[in-house]
């Protein structure tokens, strides 16, 4: 019986020894760069003169806003005959966004979108923005990825 409990301990032992070595040197051989990508492109409309612009430091999606319409502007004009690039500012307010701009979300493609479109129509604007699991494909996984890019207005 002491033998038995002796040869159980070593096995366990042995194991964990083994798991312990092959998960610190496997960890080693790890040396290569991460990125980190959790907003998709954006392409923006320049701020009018008017409007004074925010600092950089003081609102994180102006300054991504101002990267993205920097990207766009350095691929050179839309060649005639195709259609321009929808012009989505983050965070996408759910009560007025068009299809178009909805597909920007990550997760969000076309269909998706348009069954957004429809609930607000059939049913009146967005309330909450948990209110969005009620569209059929939208559960709390996807609305979880696109919480931090979204908003609503509510109209007193």
């Amino acid at each position: 019986m002491k033998n038995r409990f002796s040869l159980i301990l070593a096995v366990v032992t042995g194991l964990f020894l083994t798991f312990t070595l092959g998960f610190f040197l496997g960890g080693l051989g790890r040396g290569g760069d991460v990125h980190i990508s959790r907003l998709p492109s954006v392409t923006t409309a320049p701020a009018a003169p008017s409007q004074p612009a925010a600092p950089p430091e003081t609102n994180a999606a102006a300054s991504s806003a101002e990267t993205a319409n920097a990207a766009a502007q350095s691929q050179g004009p839309i060649p005639e005959g195709t259609a321009s690039p929808v012009e989505t500012i983050f965070p996408v307010d759910i009560n007025t966004a068009a299809a178009e701009q909805l597909q920007e979300l990550p997760g969000i493609g076309p269909v998706l979108a348009q069954r957004i479109v429809d609930y607000r129509e059939a049913n009146g604007p967005f309330a909450a923005l948990a209110e969005l699991t009620n569209v059929e494909g939208i559960g709390q996984k996807r609305l979880s990825e696109i919480l931090d890019l979204i908003t609503l207005s509510q109209e007193d």
